[in-house]
């Protein structure tokens, strides 16, 4: 793990020069933009004037503030809506991308999986999916003996990392990929477990000849 850490911190610090500081910069943007959290500072937010980080930033931030403003939506969310609903359209968001009416997106976005998480399934259903997750890792960890379950941990570990940036930690292909990681941890599991079951018995046998 501390191989794997140093490498990791290498590696971003040398990516983030090549980028012209990139990453660094969006790090420091968001420390001085992380005191705006009030909804008219929200409101008042020009999207053209924002980073990228200080979007994904202002965009989670505005929809976790509206589901805990009220406790019904605080657990839950708001459910699983669509973009052109009814409902969606009495959202008040301001930070969003535009559609091809110059109106802000509510629920759709691409930038930041956390966001349209906390929104629809509110505190204990993103909590769940956190430790869903978790509980996978703990399971692939235990069978990292195995190169699959090595790419399972990889994975997981890339889906958490790339939320920030994008969606794919909810999409459909996601799941499904997650799911024959699973089944291949159960399997292995299952054969570990008769192998020992087998071994056990053959010794059983051996005690009893003696």
């Amino acid at each position: 793990m501390l191989l794997y850490v140093t490498l990791s911190i290498s590696i971003f610090l040398s990516v983030d020069v090549l980028l012209g500081s990139r990453f660094s910069n969006g790090f420091n943007e968001l420390s001085s933009s992380s005191m705006k959290t009030s909804s008219e500072n929200l409101n008042s937010l020009k999207v053209s004037d924002l980073s990228t980080s200080e979007f994904r930033w202002y965009h989670f931030l505005e929809r976790f503030l509206f589901v805990t403003n009220k406790t019904e939506t605080a657990f839950l969310g708001i459910g699983l809506i669509t973009e052109d609903s009814r409902f969606t359209s009495k959202l008040p968001f301001n930070i969003g991308l535009s559609d091809e009416y110059g109106s802000t997106y509510q629920v759709d976005t691409g930038d930041i999986a956390w966001s349209p998480l906390i929104l629809q399934f509110g505190i204990f259903g993103t909590i769940v999916l956190v430790f869903v997750y978790s509980g996978f890792f703990k399971k692939f960890m235990l069978l990292k003996e195995y190169p699959l379950m090595q790419t399972g941990i990889l994975y997981i570990v890339a889906l958490f990392i790339t939320s920030f940036y994008s969606v794919l930690i909810f999409l459909p292909q996601t799941i499904c990929l997650l799911m024959l990681f699973v089944a291949y941890a159960i399997n292995v599991a299952r054969n570990k477990r008769m192998n020992v079951e087998v071994t056990m018995l053959e010794d059983q046998d051996e005690i009893a000849f003696i």
